[in-house]
């Protein structure tokens, strides 16, 4: 096993040697040169900092400075962990990956359905090199992101394909387990979604650790959506309260696709979500739902760009953050509407509700309007519970602790408002019910709402 400095950022002048020791011998060359190059650009413009644009408002101080675990890639057997289902109420196709690894493949004992493929980026680097040469390929890393480490140190992640025409007959559940330890753990993942000409695929994804201590996750996404296909997709994170959660989602959306995505960031010492959304084809949208619960000195970054490429292309979000003690929510949302792409219809819209003095919201809602005969729209509020609402709860006979309990689960019913499957809006509610009970448990944070004077949100 290749010993690493002790600091993420002391790390880096020795990741060459340490890459090249890990890959000698390599069974594909072009795999190594594709690393070699990433890491070399890695390497040239660093981690991402608040000098950025981007990541005015994300720090990753504690990141570099932190102790990291003494191996590049994770080669030890890893056990099976038995992690309960997101939603028991609902039958889906349920997978357990950690650490990037498939344990549990619900396709993978004699479950065929045809014209669909779930396997490890492993296994199909085994049976296909060549697609999986041309996925890597294809893929162009944000330069503010940490998409060119993620490419020179990529352990595994997931392959789904949907062949043209195809409807999973119940949702796919992947539930990702993390480890950590004394060390923090580092965990590259890249996962591809490919879904054909008009199929479709319910999408459950949970991300949550397995044991204790702490871990960098960083995951990146490419999806790609051929003309009236139509993913939607849940992605809850749970992650560790000393983990980073740092996930790039790249998506590209052909005529007539749709992408319906709702995301809950409820763990993470400090998480970011960079979405990176191409509306390429006449017609395809994507509707964004997200919320996050965040307390102590937490930190969530939540920053999305959408561009609207054709005509009559559709994007709707809406971000919703419930902050408490010194913890600090981010929503950075970006619309562009590119030249030709007229009768585009963009809207976003975050809100933030403050429970402490302490808390802090940041938004930068952007628009850019490259056409004419195009509807947009942003928007942001701040602000503490309703004072009127909650003194009207109160003249009923309702405690003010249920009173400001009964306001701040009311905060969020909006998010789940479009699901169309009850049970699974139920659930995700009950969800977010437990993680603001948490805040509620919370003697010293309670204390810190007493004196907050911000306005209604």
């Amino acid at each position: 096993m290749t010993a690493l400095p002790l600091s993420f950022e002391t790390q880096t002048a020795a990741l060459p040697g340490l890459l090249a020791a890990e890959l000698e011998g390599d069974a594909h060359p072009w795999l190594t040169a594709l690393r070699q190059e990433a890491l070399n650009r890695h390497l040239n413009s660093g981690l991402p900092s608040p000098r950025l644009e981007s990541w005015k408002y994300t720090n990753l101080r504690d990141l570099t400075k932190t102790r990291v675990a003494p191996a590049l890639f994770e080669t030890a057997a890893l056990p099976a962990h038995e992690a309960p289902p997101l939603v028991p109420e609902i039958d889906t196709y349920r997978a357990v990956l950690r650490n990037g690894d498939i344990l549990s493949n619900p396709f993978a004992d004699g479950t065929v359905i045809q014209g669909v493929r779930f396997e490890s980026l492993a296994q199909a680097l085994d049976r296909d090199p060549e697609l999986v040469r041309a996925l890597l390929a294809g893929f162009e890393a944000n330069p503010a992101s940490l998409g060119d480490l993620n490419t020179a140190l990529l352990q595994n992640g997931y392959l789904i394909n949907l062949d043209d025409g195809v409807v999973l007959d119940r949702p796919l559940e992947l539930h990702h387990l993390a480890d950590g330890g004394e060390l923090t753990a580092l965990h590259h993942a890249r996962n591809f979604i490919r879904l054909g000409k008009g199929s479709r695929l319910q999408l459950l994804e949970s991300f949550s650790q397995a044991g204790s201590g702490a871990y960098l996750r960083n995951p990146i996404t490419r999806i790609d959506l051929a003309p009236g296909a139509q993913l939607q997709q849940i992605y809850l994170q749970s992650e560790g309260r000393q983990a980073f959660h740092l996930a790039q989602t790249n998506l590209r959306a052909d005529a007539a696709a749709s992408y319906d995505l709702l995301q809950l960031n409820l763990g993470a010492k400090l998480s970011r979500s960079d979405l990176q959304i191409d509306l390429a084809g006449i017609g395809a949208s994507f509707r964004f739902r997200a919320a996050q619960i965040l307390d102590a000195d937490r930190h969530g970054d939540i920053t999305t760009s959408v561009k609207h490429l054709a005509e009559e292309t559709v994007s709707d979000q809406l971000a919703k953050q419930i902050l408490d003690g010194a913890a600090r929510g981010v929503y950075q949302g970006c619309i562009q509407v590119h030249p030709g792409a007229v009768k585009s219809d963009g809207h976003l819209l975050s809100r933030s509700l403050l429970l402490s003095e302490k808390a802090e919201a940041d938004a930068k809602p952007e628009l850019e309007i490259y056409a004419d005969d195009v509807k947009c729209s942003h928007g942001c509020t701040f602000g503490d519970l309703d004072e009127d609402a909650l003194f009207y709860l109160r003249s009923r006979g309702i405690a003010e602790a249920r009173a400001r309990s009964l306001l701040t689960e009311a905060f969020l019913l909006e998010i789940f408002e479009d699901l169309k499957e009850s049970q699974l809006a139920e659930s995700l509610r009950r969800i977010t019910a437990a993680a603001l009970h948490e805040l509620d448990d919370n003697p010293e944070q309670s204390r810190s709402r007493q004196s907050t004077k911000a306005g209604p949100a």
